[in-house]
């Protein structure tokens, strides 16, 4: 049950989803790719265990908008950074993916423990249900990832976009991942707001 749990929460969590598609494009080099989807996965492994044992304690509205403000981070980056590239722009992106993806699946486990927490957790099989909930989220995270980087590399192999239209296809990306983590943003921090205000 926690490991289909786990699936669900991540395939039916856009925020997560549009974070795993933006690490696809902006990291070509398969090796790299592999070291930062694990670097994610690592990060959010993490934090999703400490803040289920209340070793890590933030709160849930606050881990929203950080997750939201990681989207809008990697959107901004999209349109400039391609690695690999000897033109490309030095950023974090462009010299260790790994080490931002692995800092963004921090803020992202977070959020998988909210949601984790909000099911109610056995007291008596507190590890198990942990773990399965985990592995429920690698599970789905695989095979989301897995067929994605075979279209990539199918597409690549394809005759090159001109630079205009590869610009274009960049820009796009770039806008459908941002414009939803913009309003996510604002719409997390209002719901931060009245959270404080009704505490004070």
């Amino acid at each position: 049950d926690y490991a289909a749990l786990g699936m669900r929460h991540l395939w039916l969590g856009p925020d997560h989803l549009l974070l795993l598609a933006a690490l696809l494009l902006l990291v070509t080099r398969r090796r790299a790719l592999l070291l930062t989807i694990t670097a994610f996965t690592v990060g959010h492994s993490a934090t999703l265990v400490l803040a289920t044992l209340g070793l890590v304690r933030v709160p849930g509205a606050l881990a929203e908008v950080a997750i939201a403000a990681t989207l809008l981070a990697v959107a901004v980056e999209i349109p400039t950074a391609r690695p690999g590239a000897p033109s490309a722009r030095s950023t974090a992106w462009t010299r260790r993916p790994w080490l931002v993806a692995g800092l963004f699946g921090l803020v992202h486990g977070l959020g998988f423990a909210g949601a984790l927490r909000s099911a109610g957790l056995p007291g008596d099989a507190l590890p198990l249900a942990l773990v399965s909930f985990n592995v429920g989220v690698e599970v789905a995270q695989v095979l989301v990832v897995a067929p994605a980087i075979l279209v990539l590399w199918l597409l690549r192999s394809a005759p090159p976009l001109s630079v205009q239209a590869a610009g274009g296809v960049r820009l796009a990306a770039a806008y459908a991942i941002g414009v939803p983590a913009s309003y996510w943003i604002f719409q997390r921090c209002a719901l931060l707001a009245q959270q404080f205000a009704g505490g004070a």
